[in-house]
């Protein structure tokens, strides 16, 4: 249920997950697992998936998958980017990111953040077309220059098809993609909330995979914090009033959080 933030979750599996030692076997480098959670905790939300569970999943598409797959997600959801990363390893294919994704992982300065570097020999950079177009343009060549050992190209994808994933702001390459042959045998991963494959740019992708025979396989879960968590943080604030926004369930804060909760509809003026 993304757009909102009574989302599901399995606590049980998440403290599974943070009791790893954070790595993979056969990665590089370790990677941070989630913070743990309390798995006597209450749990207030359906039992849905997870990260670990979106981790798993992706892994099975991976090996399962003779060609190239290409993950699209959002370059911010940093902990998309480590599941994938870890589904990578899991499925013995290497990561490659855009130049914004590699530019996000690079800002975050932690050294447990998938990157492109040589503390990261797994993880490489395949530029799409505008965005090689928009470093020319604006002569931001600084971009390009710290991952210039790491960088891949067409051919280099279309050799090591089975031994790679794309993760990152790819939707626009698919078409290009599909007509130089590096998708034949390959998927297409949505992980994204699914809401967006209804809009114009997702039924143009859908279009495209289906007219190529191309799977759209979907991996997915919420990012948003839980009901637990924002019944902490109200908790450690101690407001008078919380109003929920961004939520398709408004009212369902009033039993997570209590009285305090005043929801006002949308476009609606209230005083403070």
């Amino acid at each position: 249920m993304e757009g909102t933030s009574f989302r599901a979750q399995n606590p049980a599996a998440d403290a599974a997950r943070a009791a790893e030692s954070g790595r993979v076997e056969g990665s590089d480098a370790d990677v941070a697992a989630p913070a743990a959670v309390d798995a006597a905790e209450p749990a207030l939300e359906l039992v849905e998936l997870t990260e670990s569970d979106v981790e798993i999943q992706l892994a099975e598409t991976l090996r399962a998958t003779r060609g190239l797959v290409v993950v699209l997600a959002s370059a911010q959801n940093i902990d998309r980017l480590v599941t994938v990363y870890r589904a990578a390893l899991r499925a013995d294919r290497d990561l490659v990111v855009d130049l914004y994704t590699a530019d996000i992982a690079a800002a975050t300065g932690r050294s447990s953040i998938p990157a492109v570097g040589d503390a990261w020999p797994r993880v490489h950079v395949y530029a799409p077309l505008r965005q090689r177009v928009r470093v020319k343009e604006s002569g931001q060549f600084e971009r390009v220059d710290p991952v210039r050992d790491r960088r891949l190209y067409a051919d280099q994808l279309r050799e090591r098809a089975a031994q790679l994933v794309l993760f990152g702001a790819y939707q626009g390459e698919i078409p290009s993609l599909i007509r130089d042959g590096l998708l034949t045998g390959g998927a297409v991963v949505w992980s994204m909330w699914d809401g967006y494959l209804d809009q114009p740019s997702g039924q143009r992708l859908h279009s495209a995979l289906q007219s190529a025979n191309i799977p759209l396989i979907q991996h997915h879960t919420s990012g948003h914090a839980t009901p637990a968590d924002l019944a902490r943080l109200v908790q450690a604030l101690r407001p008078e009033v919380v109003v929920p926004i961004h939520t398709e369930a408004p009212d369902a804060y009033a039993s997570t959080v209590g009285e305090i909760v005043k929801p006002h509809a949308d476009g609606t003026w209230w005083t403070v």
